[in-house]
């Protein structure tokens, strides 16, 4: 079955996005019991009614963090500790509501996050470095059509036991904020039936639980939801690779068969050389065969034009002394 490259990424936009919307959950479900908290301090202000949840204490300052350390937290959470490390203060009201929005609308996931907190003109006065994060040069590396693809499936293929171990783990915080709210009602309802002058709160109450237990089930549904699509992408994955060690053994076998015919091809021609070269050699040696030849046959001539110009000579000297002894 294709698959799309989207599909395939480390952190789908799916997967991001059900997360987002379990946070999202949790947060209504803390509003929801604020605000019947709310209700009975306003009904009877000098009693303390339990507190859902105590200010989280931020990373200490220092550096390099590592990703893992920021990712390990939720929601706005999550948020307060990113700007705390990398930015070294604490959010405003309004980047807070804003980063806390794209997270929960799934716009940007919590490395984006961090990657444009380090890469902001803030981020880069305080230098503040973070182990883990994408290089300059993967982020252009994965740009790349068909290679980035290939690295892309390869890297989430890596990854993929750390995406589950951070699921696992984003599983576990949920269930744990479950069961939170599980033992803050417990504790309202103990606080509710000691104070019998709040009865209308109670009664508000009851009709909140069903939705606070629809809610609990439905953060349950979308937890496995994300187990099954990460499953999905596993299987995914698994098929890519398959693909992926054709595709390279196929391109081996090629690459072995141009090198043999180039082998071939440098034999022949190198044979071809070698019968060239004897050729020529042959051609030489006839050549000077020749030349040696014609060298003994002008000798030759040579010789006997000497024996006739030594045999005229004396013919000279004959008639030369004949003419003497006449005269």
């Amino acid at each position: 079955m294709p698959v799309n490259k989207e599909d395939t990424i480390i952190e789908t936009e799916t997967t991001g996005k059900a997360a987002s919307e379990i946070a999202a959950s949790v947060k209504d479900l803390r509003s929801l019991i604020d605000h019947l908290t709310a209700l009975t301090v306003q009904s009877e202000p000098k009693v303390d009614c339990p507190k859902f949840k105590a200010q989280i204490a931020l990373l200490p300052e220092r550096s390099p963090y590592h990703i893992s350390e920021l990712l390990q937290y939720h929601d706005s959470d999550f948020i307060r500790q990113a700007y705390a490390a990398v930015l070294k203060r604490s959010p405003t009201d309004s980047e807070l509501a804003s980063q806390t929005e794209n997270l929960r609308g799934g716009r940007q996931g919590k490395v984006e996050i961090v990657e444009n907190l380090v890469s902001s003109a803030e981020g880069k006065k305080v230098n503040t470095r973070v182990i883990g994060l994408k290089s300059a040069t993967q982020k252009k590396l994965v740009k790349i059509p068909v290679i980035g693809y290939v690295v892309r499936v390869l890297s989430g293929f890596i990854r993929l036991p750390i995406l589950i171990r951070n699921q696992e783990r984003f599983e576990a915080y949920a269930l744990g904020q479950q069961q939170r709210l599980v033992d803050h009602l417990d504790q309202l309802n103990t606080y509710f039936s000691e104070h019998s002058n709040e009865a209308s709160a109670i009664r508000e109450l009851c009709e909140t639980l069903p939705m606070l237990f629809d809610a609990i089930v439905e953060a349950n549904g979308k937890i496995e939801l994300i187990r099954s699509q990460i499953e999905t992408i596993n299987a995914e994955l698994k098929e890519h690779k398959v693909r992926i060690d054709i595709a390279e053994s196929k391109h081996l076998d090629q690459q072995q068969t141009m090198l043999d015919e180039r082998q071939a091809a440098y034999a022949l021609q190198r044979e071809f050389l070698i019968q060239e070269q004897a050729v020529i050699v042959d051609t030489q040696r006839m050549t000077l065969m020749d030349l040696q030849s014609q060298l003994a046959e002008l000798s030759e001539r040579q010789q006997k034009v000497l024996a006739e110009f030594k045999e005229h000579q004396s013919m000279l000297e004959s008639l030369m002394t004949r003419s003497t002894v006449s005269s």
